[in-house]
């Protein structure tokens, strides 16, 4: 009699709680909505009380989930990334003040995710006169979570800003799923032109944007 093969329990990822102490610190979140995101993600607060402790990745795409449901505007997400607090204890975070330029920060990052997010795929494409920086996962769910995408997308734009100290204007962003009417409302959001339904979510930089300069942390 031939025996099946143990079934493989999906692995619970976890992730450090950077992005979600910053958006109960975020100007747009109050106390008691975020809260009753987190209720409904079935997280404790306890969770957030120390930084960097661990926490599942799709608690915080509930909690994300949860908050953008509270709400009418159909960038939230997008615009609660940007309003997060850019060196909200993340390491990641200070990478970008260890670099000259936006391209060699961007370089930087994709190397200390692999390090750190072994799951999360950060890659740097050379196309033509651009850089195309994509943000890929293989869990489908995390792939096709709309506003975690938009959130991140938010914040990575943002930090470069604070890190340069001028608006980044992306060429284009690339998103995996359609998100239909609302891309349109994203592109105005990010000053840029949105490539809905492309397959995979990335944010395209011309070279003059890598090449700008990163200010030092004395003049931050």
């Amino acid at each position: 009699m031939k025996l099946a093969a143990p079934s493989q329990k999906p692995v619970l990822e976890m992730v450090p709680n950077y992005w979600l102490r910053a958006m109960r610190a975020s100007p747009h979140v109050t106390e008691a909505n975020f809260l009753r995101a987190l209720a409904s993600a079935a997280l404790a607060t306890a969770l957030l009380e120390e930084p960097g402790a661990k926490v599942p990745v799709v608690g915080k795409i509930a909690v994300l989930d949860a908050l953008v449901r509270q709400q009418s505007d159909p960038v939230f997400a997008l615009r609660l990334g940007r309003s997060c607090e850019v060196r909200f204890g993340s390491v990641l975070s200070y990478i970008l003040f260890s670099s000259a330029t936006v391209g060699p920060a961007l370089a930087n990052v994709c190397d200390f995710a692999r390090l750190t997010r072994p799951r999360s795929r950060l890659e740097l494409i050379n196309v033509g006169y651009s850089l195309e920086f994509r943000l890929e996962h293989p869990d489908p769910a995390v792939q096709a979570a709309h506003a975690y995408r938009e959130f991140a997308i938010g914040n990575i734009v943002r930090s470069f800003e604070v890190a340069t100290q001028n608006p980044i204007r992306p060429r284009c962003v690339h998103l995996a799923a359609s998100i239909g009417s609302r891309a349109d409302d994203v592109g105005k959001a990010l000053g840029c032109a949105v490539h809905d339904g492309a397959g995979h979510t990335a944010i395209v930089f011309s070279k003059q944007v890598a090449a700008t300069r990163i200010a030092s942390s004395d003049e931050l």
